[in-house]
C-alpha cells in the first residue's frame, strides 16, 4: 500500500507540473517555481478534504490514511462515472 501511494504521489506531482506549465497564460494560476505550484496544489487538497470530506490533512500517519480513503472513494466514483472526476486536478492536488 505504501509503495502504491508513493507511486501515485510521484505521478500526480509530475502530472500537476505538466498541467501548470501547459495552462500558463490561459487564465489559470501561474507559478515561477515548482515549490509555488506544490504549495498551491497541496493547499487545494487540504481545502477540498476539509470542505467535502470534513477531514483535516496535516501530514500525520492518520492523515495519510484519510488521503488513502478519499482517493479510494474518488476511484470508485471515477469507475462508475468517469466524466464526474477531474483526474488531472486531483492528481495535482493529492500528488503535491
Amino acid at each position: 500500500m505504501k509503495r502504491g501511494l508513493i507511486i501515485a504521489l510521484i505521478v500526480g506531482c509530475a502530472l500537476g507540473v505538466w498541467k501548470a506549465v501547459r495552462e500558463q497564460g490561459q487564465g489559470t494560476p501561474s507559478f515561477t517555481t515548482v515549490e509555488e505550484f506544490i504549495g498551491f496544489a497541496s493547499q487545494s487538497a487540504v481545502t477540498d478534504a476539509e470542505t467535502y470530506d470534513h477531514v483535516k490533512l496535516d501530514y500525520s500517519v492518520d492523515s495519510l490514511k484519510e488521503v488513502d480513503r478519499i482517493l479510494g472513494r474518488v476511484h470508485d466514483t471515477y469507475v462508475k462515472t468517469p466524466s464526474s472526476i477531474h483526474v488531472r486536478g486531483l492528481a495535482s492536488e493529492y500528488g503535491a
